[in-house]
């Protein structure tokens, strides 16, 4: 058996087909973007729809995720001739009468035994290195439903975003933390750790806690930093909200 290094020049060819339950309708494959392409090398991935004569490159059509076949098949693709890889990519196969949802939902699932029960990112930036504009008007949500966050070592949400130098000209995207009914139990380290653009940032940030259960947590403290927006004059603002926590034997 033999194993190509990280580092060595990669080509990968996937084909990805969707099996439908419906009888007599097509599935289709939705696509998003984890991780975006590395600024440090070349990487790109390729998908093709055939049927629809359609090709998105997750390195220059960034703004177009998630997206949405129109068949049941897609051609990927990928490359990199120099540098290291970072580009991850979320695959789901769809139904005929299913949505796909503008937002991350993780509903009655279980984070166990983590450095981080969660990590994200969340850049500042307009453009690529390329010059390629980025969708700086999005409205992200991340929704953690009846989730069971248990044993995570270092903290239970990470925001480790890079430090960029926010021009004045940037839109200001929204960002949306809700954390519903969740089980936050016998984890060390805070529960939120941010960020590094503190003084010039180009995202706001919406946090919701909503009934959710804490106990037994060693060195632990919700630390939330609200960052000072890029434009002063914003009409929006930061927000923190808290409904029916419940917090048992923790200890700071």
């Amino acid at each position: 058996m033999k194993f190509s290094a990280l580092l060595d020049p990669c080509i990968y060819e996937l084909t990805l087909i969707a099996s439908s339950h419906e009888f007599g309708l097509s599935s289709k494959i939705a696509v998003q973007v984890v991780n975006r392409a590395s600024d440090e090398s070349d990487e790109d991935i390729i998908l093709i729809d055939k049927n629809a004569k359609i090709k998105w490159s997750v390195r220059n059509d960034l703004i177009q995720f998630p997206i949405l076949s129109l068949s049941n098949k897609l051609q990927l693709k990928y490359t990199r001739t120099y540098g290291k890889p970072s580009v991850i990519i979320l695959v789901l196969f769809l139904d005929a009468q299913e949505y796909l949802d503008r937002f991350v939902h993780i509903y009655q699932s279980e984070m166990i035994e983590n450095q981080y029960a969660i990590s994200s990112v969340h850049y500042s930036n307009w453009t690529s290195e390329n010059g390629d504009y980025l969708n700086r008007w999005a409205i992200e949500k991340l929704w953690f439903q009846k989730v069971n966050l248990t044993d995570n070592s270092k903290a239970i949400l990470w925001i480790h975003s890079p430090q960029f130098i926010a021009y004045d000209q940037i839109p200001i995207a929204k960002i949306s933390y809700h954390i519903d009914n969740c089980s936050i139990v016998n984890n060390s380290g805070l529960v939120i750790v941010s960020h590094q653009d503190l003084y010039r940032s180009a995202n706001i940030f919406q946090w919701n806690f909503w009934s959710n259960t804490f106990a037994k947590n060693y060195d632990s403290s919700i630390a939330v930093h609200l960052l000072y927006p890029v434009d002063l004059w914003t009409s929006q603002t930061h927000s923190f909200k808290v409904f029916l926590v419940s917090i048992l034997y923790c200890s700071v």
